[in-house]
This record gives C-alpha cells, structure tokens and sequence, in this order.
C-alpha cells in the first residue's frame, strides 16, 4: 500500500478524536471526518507500521448522522471536529468514549449515567484568542490549522458568542487601520501577537486584550486611538488591557498586564453568586453548561450546613463559592498567586464569611490546617487534563472524606485516578456535561464516598 493510492473502506467505529476506523489487511486505518457505517474511498496519506492514515475522496455510502449545515471554516480550522456530524450523535459518541476509558481501567461503565447537552449548541463560548500574523504584507487574525502553525482565515467562529466575534473582528480593524502590525513568527517582530476577548454572558461584560509583542506600541499614540475607537463603539466594554508577551513561545499570555482603559477584569454570575474574571483567570468558557454541571454537583454530594468542604486546585474559587452556602466551612488551596488573589475578591464580592482561600502546596498546606484541628468532610476536584499527581491522591487517601466530588475535563486521566481511589471508595455516579458541543472534549463529574 503506498502513499496517495486509492483505498475502498467499511468505516467500522469513530475514536476519541470523532476520526472514522476502518481496518484493511489487519492493519488500522484512520479517516478523519468519516462515520461509523459509512463506505469510502479514501487516499493513504501516511503509511506506518501500525497504522494507515487515509483521507476522504469520495463517500460512497453516506451515515444517516451525517449533516451539512457546518461552520464555513470547518474544513480547514480544526477547532472543532464533530460539525458534520448529528449533535444528539455525538452526545452518544461522547458518552461511549467514557464509557471505554472506564472499562479499561476495569471500572463499572454502567454508572455513567445520560450526558446533559446544549439546546442550542451554538455561540456557547465566552472567550476567544485570534493569532493575529503578518503575512504578504497586511495583517492576518484567525485559528491555527489543527497540529500546526498554518493560520487559517476566521471571521465568523460559529462556537463563539455572536458579540464576541463582533468585538474581535473590530479590535482588529481597529489595529489595522492605525498601522499596527501583526506578528511574524520567523523574523520574532511585529506589534500584536493576539487578539483576546472574553464576555460575562449573564453580565454583558467585556474584556478586550490584546497580546502584545512589542513593548511600545502600549503607550503609543496608535493603541491609545484604538482605544477610544473601541470605547466609542461598544459601551459594555469595561475593560482594556495589554499583556506583553515578547517572548518567543507556543504560550499564548506573558504575566504582565497594563490597563490600557477601565478595569483588569469583568464579572460575570452563575447561579446566585458573581464573579470577577481576569486576563490570565482561568475560568469555564460555557458559562451554561457550567451552571448546570455545578447545579447536579451540588445535588449528587448531598450537602449538609455541618459538614466542611475543601476544594483543590481551586483556581479562582467557582466551584467552593457555588456550594459554601450548603456547609459550614470551605477552604480552598492554590499555587498559583494570581488565582488565589482572584478567589479572595470573589469571596470578598459575594460576601461570604465561611470560606478562605489559600496560597501554597496544598499537601502543606493542608497539612498545616490538620494540626490546627480542621477536618474535611467532603473534597471537590477539578484538576488540569493531567489530572490528579500523586501527592494529590496521597493527600486525598489521607484526609479520608466522606465524599469526593472530581469534575475533569480528560476522561483517560479521571479513569487512572479513579482506579486508584476506587479501592477506598465507591463511585457513585458518573455525569457528563457536553461544554464543549462539536469538539472532542466533555466535562465528567464523578462523585464518590468512602468505603
């Protein structure tokens, strides 16, 4: 089988990237954008030992969960990856990818129950970040091809909030009409690396960032312009910042922000409580979604005004701020300052009393807390895709709370660490929440009690 000849394949399953699974001559074959039952012809693109890699040319027997109303940029985009397929099909396909991480850490895959989807799946995300390059001559914003540095035009991002888009699209009219420059990664200058809006969707709020490469363009007389022109145009932006970035880096934000207009931050609710959101906070980007997945948290834990609530990786505070009218006490720990400061306001904006965040280790920290005669009755996770490290599930083992409640965004690590807690624990259930509708990702909250 050589490279670009013409194959003919029965698509027998889709993988955890939606990618089409056909097999030929015992070997796999992967064909992204293709459906489980579908028959193509595709080309060999790659060609391994383990594996073949083909594309579509032709589908000769369409899926009946294949659609054609996508987003104009989905062929070449790579955000997302299910667009072409039925949005309730890919709720089954989510679901099924959990369900196979847990059975193969020899888990019980009948607990997970039915995954909570979007109405409208559509315009759900509160934050984008556009690279924006210099490219023949003008300025360029759009996305990253997938797994490369090839920037794809994007106008009209059909996941993002509708005045998100708007915003952008003007931030960069903006930079462009004063002669701003856009980055060029080769040569390492330029002016604008990104361009960054986030939106608090119950609020209106908006925060404008842009990434900057260059350290005078902050104060120049071009960006205080782009500025007023922002101002003139869009009166909820509340606002304006520059983060220097002059680095040569894949990261996106440097740790150095200089209000150009307003404030650093905005605020946005879920449920009952308010939040402020910063340039560098990391925050849910489906503000819905993630109200809903607090809200059934929330309810599986069955909380009690007694009991004491401790939350790691707690970031800014979301998730112990949510639930600290159900307990008696929360305490929050991180290690990284900017979340900690950030989780504080948010304590000190809702007027809660009961609930302390604090800066360090946690298993230290933690440890600190013990001595003073602290218990915990419940711990709440919501760690990085990484998932839990090993002092973490140390820590957790050795706290002994009643009840564990481990929100994650990457099924395979929560299935690793559950294997683990699962010899002291019971799971008790196993909810998805669709945050992310189109993509690969999905948000599983799991809760679990002591043996």
């Amino acid at each position: 089988m050589d490279k670009n000849e013409i194959i003919n394949l029965d698509i027998i399953d889709n993988g955890m990237n939606f990618e089409g699974i056909a097999r030929l001559d015992n070997k796999v074959v992967f064909v992204p954008y293709a459906i489980k039952g579908e028959k193509v012809k595709a080309k060999i693109v790659k060609n391994t030992n383990n594996y073949l890699l083909a594309e579509i040319e032709e589908i000769t027997k369409k899926s009946k969960y294949r659609k054609q109303d996508i987003c104009k940029h989905f062929d070449g985009c790579g955000g997302c990856v299910g667009m072409h397929i039925d949005y309730a099909k890919t709720l089954d396909m989510k679901k099924e990818i959990v369900k196979n991480v847990l059975k193969k850490q020899g888990l019980d895959s009948d607990l997970v129950n039915e995954i909570y989807g979007m109405g409208t799946p559509y315009n759900y995300r509160n934050k984008v970040q556009y690279p924006v390059r210099r490219m023949k001559n003008k300025n360029v914003m759009g996305m990253f091809s997938e797994k490369s540095h090839k920037l794809i035009e994007v106008t009209d991002c059909s996941i993002q909030d509708k005045e998100i888009n708007d915003v952008a699209k003007y931030m960069f009219e903006c930079i462009c009409n004063k002669n701003i420059q856009g980055y060029n990664e080769e040569k390492h200058i330029g002016d604008i690396k990104n361009i960054m809006v986030r939106k608090g969707i119950n609020t209106g709020e908006i925060l404008c960032i842009f990434v900057c490469a260059n350290k005078d363009i902050v104060n120049s007389k071009q960006m205080l312009e782009v500025c007023n022109m922002l101002k003139y145009k869009y009166s909820n932006i509340k606002g304006i910042v520059a983060n220097i970035n002059d680095k040569k880096t894949n990261v996106i934000l440097g740790n150095k922000n200089i209000v150009l207009y307003g404030e650093d931050r905005i605020k946005e609710k879920i449920g009952e409580k308010t939040y402020y959101i910063s340039t560098n906070s990391f925050f849910q980007v489906n503000t819905i979604m993630a109200e809903i997945l607090f809200s059934v948290l929330k309810d599986k834990l069955k909380l009690k005004k007694e009991e004491n609530l401790l939350e790691l990786y707690s970031g800014v505070g979301t998730i112990g701020i949510f639930l600290s009218d159900l307990v008696k006490e929360v305490y929050g720990a991180e290690i990284v300052q900017d979340a900690v400061e950030m989780a504080k306001k948010n304590v000190k904006l809702n007027n809660i009393k009961n609930t302390k965040y604090i800066l360090g280790d946690a298993s230290i920290e933690i440890e600190k807390l013990r001595n003073k005669g602290k218990h915990f009755d419940i711990i709440v996770v919501d760690p990085p895709r990484k998932g839990l490290d090993t002092k973490g599930i140390e820590t957790i083992l050795s706290l002994k709370p009643k009840k564990i409640g481990y929100v994650s965004c990457n099924p395979a690590t929560l299935a690793r660490d559950l294997s683990i807690l699962s010899k002291e624990y019971t799971i008790k259930s196993v909810d998805l929440f669709d945050l992310f509708p189109w993509t690969k990702h999905v948000e599983v909250v799991t809760t679990l009690e002591l043996k």
